[in-house]
């Protein structure tokens, strides 16, 4: 039963005392805006923050500026992020610290959690770079906000919102859910608290309304940063809250908001594959905790698994109608192309999920060998490995539903397969070459 919006609005506010932001960064709000404020200004400000001062000069440092000479203080740092860039670093790293310590249940699921806000973050930002957003940094910290009413909420109503988490999500995912069991969402609850933060209008109505963006009919009157973190929130990969990858609805979505931003499918692929690529890089230069390589591997051979799951369940719906015509010999042949389907897609995802955790051992040999920096490019090869793997069950499943006949060969001893090797080979050498043929974009996070 939902609680009344007065005990709703009791318990947000009482809450608010847990999500208070530091004394630095409100002062560097207050200096980054100010017209007449100096890069001495704001360097005297951040050197009273001793870790905001390294993380500063590390981005400064980093591959992403591509910098030839090492920039050795806060000033010369200033000078080359800009304004704009240190209030995003500064108010990135507080979040980060403020929110992770009021995880509560959520707490084992954190590092997956900031996964998803940094990965949003991130296509955020190269989405606006791409359609002309002239602050890019703001895209950068919408994404980065987006879902941090997850926390808010989890950490306000632990009981109510433990028992909804654990429940089967309605039609419309967890949003949903927290509308019927508490009659309010965690994205209008993350702008209730942003809202008293005093952040800009256009950032607060972007984290409200980015899980509605994607469902309305008049997205001309939207706002262009709540379409780009609305898209950006679908383009992650490491959503926190269940969802199925089946979900046609969300699909459309992402291609009408993708279609308002006059973004193509190249663009989407180009992207994705720059995010999968660069995101632990720019985690480890924001200090962001995501989780290992070996962490990122087996949550990926996890959900190949659920693929294979929901694919198997649609299996298995079919050929029960079939077996109530069981007679008819329509139903048998219909039966028999089924299973071969189904072997079908069990052969190649177990192909891919056996490569992807050959992949996962080299990269624990290397970890124990004491290989962090990845010199021997181990890590890197392991998530090309990934990407690879998942453009091969893209393919596969592309050229089944494109192609009507297929010809069938023997697999094992009492299992055939469908014959799509040749297709399935054409497609993918069609993907890596749109994904190699398009121009890399670049990220000033």
């Amino acid at each position: 039963m939902a609680l009344s919006p007065e005990a709703i609005q009791s318990r947000l506010r009482s809450g608010w005392k847990l999500y208070t932001l530091p004394q630095t960064l409100l002062e560097i709000i207050k200096i980054a805006g100010a017209e007449d404020s100096s890069t001495g200004d704001l360097t005297r400000i951040i050197l009273r923050d001793p870790p905001l001062t390294v993380k500063l000069l590390k981005l400064a440092n980093s591959a992403i500026y591509g910098r030839p000479q090492r920039v050795a203080t806060v000033n010369q740092a200033v000078v080359l992020l800009g304004f704009r860039a240190v209030k995003s670093l500064a108010l990135s790293t507080s979040v980060y610290d403020l929110f992770s310590a009021q995880a509560g249940f959520l707490e084992k699921q954190l590092k997956r959690f900031w996964r998803h806000c940094l990965e949003t973050a991130v296509y955020a930002q190269l989405f606006a770079a791409r359609t002309g957003y002239p602050v890019q940094e703001e895209a950068f910290i919408g994404g980065l906000l987006h879902d941090l009413g997850l926390i808010v909420l989890a950490s306000v109503f632990p009981e109510q919102y433990r028992d909804l988490w654990n429940k089967p999500l309605p039609e419309g995912g967890i949003a949903a859910a927290e509308d019927q069991e508490l009659g309010i969402n965690h994205a209008e609850a993350a702008a209730c608290l942003f809202a008293d933060w005093g952040l800009p209008e256009i950032l607060v109505d972007a984290v409200r309304y980015h899980h509605l963006a994607g469902k309305s009919d008049e997205l001309h009157e939207m706002d262009k940063l709540t379409l780009l973190v609305a898209l950006s929130d679908m383009m992650g990969r490491h959503q926190l809250e269940p969802s199925s990858a089946a979900e046609g609805g969300t699909v459309d979505e992402k291609y009408r908001l993708a279609q308002s931003l006059q973004l193509n499918a190249g663009d989407l692929r180009d992207v994705d594959s720059w995010v999968t690529a660069n995101l632990s890089t720019i985690a480890a230069y924001l200090d962001i905790d995501i989780g290992s390589p070996i962490e990122v591997l087996c949550e990926a051979n996890d959900r190949l698994f659920e693929l294979f799951l929901e694919v198997e369940g649609l299996h298995l719906n079919r050929c029960d109608s079939v077996r109530r015509d069981v007679a008819n010999e329509k139903g048998k042949i219909a039966a028999e192309v089924l299973r071969v389907v189904s072997a079908t897609f069990s052969h190649y995802i177990n192909n891919a999920t056996t490569t992807i955790m050959g992949h996962a051992q080299l990269i624990e040999m290397a970890l124990q060998k004491g290989q962090i920096t990845d010199t021997d490019g181990r890590i890197s090869a392991a998530m090309k490995t990934i990407q690879n793997s998942v453009i091969n069950i893209t393919a596969i499943l592309d050229e089944l539903k494109a192609t009507p006949t297929y010809n069938v060969v023997s697999y094992h001893e009492r299992c055939k397969i469908l014959d799509v090797e040749s297709q399935v080979r054409r497609r993918i050498t069609q993907l890596l070459d749109n994904i190699h043929a398009d121009r890399s974009p670049t990220t000033t996070s």
